[in-house]
C-alpha cells in the first residue's frame, strides 16, 4: 500500500483532514494503489578477455559501467592493465516486478584522455537466476561483448573463424529471499536513495 508521500496521494478523492458531512462521507471512497516489491539485485564482474583497445601496445585502464533504469554503479579500474582485466567486484541494484528492465554493462577504456567504451552488453533483468537465502550461488557465465556504434570495427571483436572474441565473465543472480520494503529507500513511492548496508546508499541518477 502507498503513502503520503507516493504520487498517486493527491489524486485521492478526499483526505482525513478534509471536513464533510455524513451524506458526503457515504458516497466517498478511497483511491487503492499498491507499490512495486523491491528486490536486491547483485552483480559481480570479474573478468573480460580478448578486449580490443583504441591504440595497440599501451597498458589499458578499463572499469566496467553498469546502468539500470536510472541507477548507475562503477567498478574501480583493473590492477591488470591488459586485454584479459579482472576486477573481482560485487556490485549492488534495486529491481522491482515485473523485472522488465534491461541492465547495460559498458567496458569503459578510460585512459588516453577520453574514455572509449571497448565492449558492451544488454541483458534483460528477468533472465537473471533467482536465489533463496539458503541455496547456494549461481554458477558465473561468459557473456559476449559488442562494440557499440562502430559497425566497421565489429569483425575486430570475433575470431577468424566466426566465433565471438571478447566477452566479459559476471554472475548475476536476484535474491529472491531477501525482498526490501519501500520503507528502506527515501521519501516512499518517489524513491531519491535506496539504503545497502553498511552506510552504502545508492543514489538515483537524474
Amino acid at each position: 500500500m502507498g503513502t503520503q508521500a507516493d504520487e498517486a496521494f493527491p489524486e485521492a478523492w478526499h483526505s482525513d483532514s478534509h471536513s464533510m458531512n455524513q451524506t458526503s462521507l457515504a458516497d466517498t471512497r478511497s483511491k487503492v494503489y499498491f507499490s512495486p516489491k523491491l528486490y536486491y539485485l547483485r552483480v559481480h564482474v570479474i573478468a573480460a578477455q580478448d578486449l580490443v583497445p583504441s591504440e595497440k601496445g599501451r597498458n589499458l585502464e578499463t572499469s566496467v559501467r553498469i546502468k539500470l533504469g536510472d541507477q548507475g554503479r562503477v567498478t574501480r579500474n583493473s590492477p591488470i592493465k591488459h586485454i584479459n582485466p579482472e576486477w573481482n567486484e560485487e556490485l549492488m541494484f534495486i529491481a522491482y516486478e515485473p523485472f522488465d528492465e534491461y541492465m547495460v554493462f559498458n567496458v569503459v577504456e578510460t585512459g588516453g584522455g577520453q574514455d572509449e567504451v571497448l565492449g558492451m552488453l544488454m541483458k534483460p533483468v528477468r533472465e537473471f537466476k533467482h536465489r533463496l537465502e539458503t541455496s547456494k550461488l549461481p554458477d558465473a557465465e561468459w557473456f559476449s561483448l559488442y562494440k557499440p556504434y562502430v559497425a566497421e570495427e565489429e569483425s575486430d571483436m570475433h575470431r577468424k573463424d566466426g566465433t565471438f572474441r571478447t566477452r566479459i565473465y559476471l554472475r548475476l543472480w536476484i535474491d529472491a529471499g531477501e525482498m526490501m520494503g519501500v520503507g528502506e529507500g527515501g521519501r516512499g513511492g518517489n524513491i531519491d536513495f535506496f539504503w545497502l548496508g553498511k552506510n552504502t546508499y545508492l543514489y538515483k541518477i537524474k
